[in-house]
């Protein structure tokens, strides 16, 4: 991972992990890269969650923010995802007027 991307400032923190923002050594271009943290997995956790991924990365929509590829530790699963500039969903929301429900 480290010999793909520059990582930078966080940008968020939620209940799965950390999204801090990465530049991508080789392209230069930026993207959001999502780490997140598995206590003590199990071939059977990271089988289910790297299925999982798989079809992240088979989606390709233009609402949708592009998994553009992953990385594994012992314990953590790095996602590089498409980056989107202008802070996230919840206060692009705000602004507009609507509302953001759990």
């Amino acid at each position: 991972f480290k010999a793909a991307y520059d990582m930078s400032e966080q940008l968020g923190e939620g209940g799965f992990g950390t999204v801090r923002k990465g530049t991508h050594r080789y392209s230069g271009l930026a993207r959001a890269i999502k780490r997140i943290h598995l206590e003590h997995p199990t071939a059977k956790d990271w089988n289910a969650v790297l299925q999982e991924v798989e079809a992240m990365m088979d989606l390709d929509h233009p609402n949708v923010a592009r998994l553009f590829e992953y990385f594994r530790t012992d314990q953590d699963l790095l996602l590089a995802v498409e980056f989107c500039a202008g802070g996230s969903l919840e206060e692009r929301l705000v602004q507009k007027g609507g509302k953001f429900q759990d």
